[in-house]
């Protein structure tokens, strides 16, 4: 259960790094395939 815990509390701070990562992914894409 503890490292069940520790696994919710990862998701709960990557989910919204995840998502910085992938805006900053596309932005990265369009300014090198322009």
């Amino acid at each position: 259960p503890h490292r069940r815990d520790n696994w919710d509390k990862l998701q709960i701070i990557l989910q919204p790094v995840g998502g910085l990562f992938t805006a900053l992914a596309i932005a990265l894409l369009g300014i090198f395939s322009s």
